[in-house]
This record gives structure tokens, sequence and C-alpha cells, in this order.
């Protein structure tokens, strides 16, 4: 069967007694390729949902060969050639009456540069954002809120190299005093006690970039 769309004719089935003996999916055997004389190659490509009698049958054991498992299917993206992510403000996911900044997300750059994350302003990025970049072996954390005289920048020294093929995290959480910034199991605050309501509810209202900025920024 073929999706839905019942056989029309079906010629040189194996025997009930073979199919109740052996089953081969992909691919046979050189043994029995000789004996059944099979003169087209194996399957090369991806076979999932495999089913017999209506129960899902694993593709992996002992008696498989040279096969590889698929990838197992995450909530993760892959951001290409200047790709992003754009979420509102973190205000409409506060539920308890917080006013921290709280993001956290695992990430395993190709690159050893670019953004991670980006709180912006849509009209003047300059006046108010909050973004941390990873460069080389560094990870870079920029706040400013002109309007409150806030600035801070610092460059944060990571344990491993970032851009290694394996996966890294990174928390971030802007308390009342201390921001707290957690890459891999390497925790740093930064104190942040003169950042006032007005820039800390702002920080909460601006769109979340993820992984890059629009180039409307």
């Amino acid at each position: 069967m073929v999706d839905e769309l019942l056989p029309v004719s079906i010629t040189d089935c194996p025997t009930p007694k073979v199919m109740r003996r052996r089953m081969y999916i992909g691919g046979v055997i050189s043994k029995h390729r000789l004996s059944f004389n099979l003169q087209t190659p194996g399957y090369d490509g991806c076979i999932r949902d495999f089913k017999v009698n209506n129960v899902v049958q694993s593709l992996e054991g002992e008696s498989s060969r040279d096969i590889i498992p698929c990838a197992r299917p995450t909530k993760g993206m892959y951001a290409h050639e200047g790709g992003f992510a754009v979420f509102d403000g973190l205000h409409k996911s506060i539920k308890d009456g917080s006013r921290n900044v709280d993001i956290s997300l695992s990430f395993r750059p190709i690159v050893d540069e670019g953004t991670v994350l980006a709180l912006l302003t849509n009209s003047n990025p300059e006046s108010a954002r909050l973004s941390i970049e990873v460069k080389q072996d560094k990870v870079l954390v920029t706040v400013i809120h002109e309007a409150s005289g806030l600035e801070i920048r610092d460059a944060i020294p990571v344990l491993r190299p970032l851009c290694d093929g394996q996966w890294h995290s990174i928390h971030l959480l802007v308390g009342e005093k201390v921001m707290e910034i957690k890459i891999d199991e390497e925790r740093n605050e930064l104190p942040i006690d003169h950042m006032s309501p007005d820039a800390r509810e702002l920080l909460l209202n601006l769109p979340l970039n993820i992984a890059g900025v629009s180039g409307k920024f």
C-alpha cells in the first residue's frame, strides 16, 4: 500500500512461509541477494513510522546494519545567514508580578561572533537596549538607558570556546540590584542597583530578538 492507495496487483511476492521467518526493511543481506538474484540495490534514505500489524516497530536493534538514527525532534531553530526571531515584550509573560528580566536559552554557534539576544527599541536602539553578543571567546554585555544615564558594558571571558560544535547555555537574570549572567556553569554578576524603575519597565516592554535583529533597527 502506498499512502492510502490499495495495490492493483502483486507479483513475485514471497510465500507466507518466508514472511513468517524473516522480514527485511531497506535492503537484504548479500546471501539472500544472491539466492533470489536481486538486482535492485538497497534503499538509501529515511524510513519512519514503521508498523507491523498496526504496531510501531523500532528500526534500531542488534540485527540492524549501517543505519543512522534520525535527529530527534526538538523545539529548537537554526538561524541561517542573518535569520532571527522576534518576540513580544517580557511583560506579557510575567504572571507573578515580578519585574525581573529572566531569559535562558541553549545555543550552538557555527561562527565565533554574533548576537545571541537583544532587547531593543524600534525607533532608537542606541538610546535604550540590552544585548548579549558572543565574540570569539568572550560574551559582550551591554545595557543602555540614556534617559536615566544607565550604561553598562562588560566583556566576560568564557572557560571554554563557544564555537566548538557543542551546546552552550546562557541564563540572564536582571534582578533588583544585580544582573546575573550564567554561561554554561560559570556565574557572573554585575551591580545594577542604580537602574531606575523607568529603565526596568522599558526593558520589560521592549521586543525580544533572538539570534539577531531586524534590518529596520
